[in-house]
């Protein structure tokens, strides 16, 4: 494999990216600049918002085309995307919680599909469409 692809495929799938960025910036020069992006982005709270949003309505709309077209996703690369996503909202605050399941009702995703991505109990996704339909 190519080198600089190789250095690529480390720095996208890596873990734990601190453990390999002296090794990737060793590899090649590059990774300095995308390292110092990469690291802008998630310090950005309202980037990392907009993320968590998209992922989270990328899994939503990926569920309801599997529902609607009994389209064969794979079940082990769909349950790795759910959990990933569940985990992203464990980890973030009660509000970006809310703003997320918020998002997810208003692309009319199935109440069923929001409780298994968040872990959201169907009043507490109830009562923040309630919520959001008083403002």
């Amino acid at each position: 494999m190519n080198k600089d692809l190789s250095t690529w495929m480390k720095f996208l799938t890596a873990d734990n990216l601190e453990e390999i960025e002296d090794e990737l910036i060793a590899e090649n020069e590059i990774m300095r600049k995308a390292i110092k992006k990469y690291k802008e982005f998630i310090a950005d709270e309202k980037l990392m918002n907009a993320y968590k949003r998209r992922e989270a309505f990328l899994v939503g709309q990926a569920i309801m085309m599997a529902k609607e077209k009994k389209y064969d996703f794979d079940e082990v690369s769909m349950a790795k995307r759910l959990k990933s996503i569940n985990n992203l909202i464990k980890e973030s605050k009660k509000e970006e919680q809310e703003s997320i399941i918020k998002y997810l009702k208003k692309e009319n995703i199935d109440i069923e599909i929001i409780k298994v991505i968040t872990g959201f109990n169907t009043k507490e996704i109830l009562k923040l469409q309630t919520d959001n339909e008083k403002l």
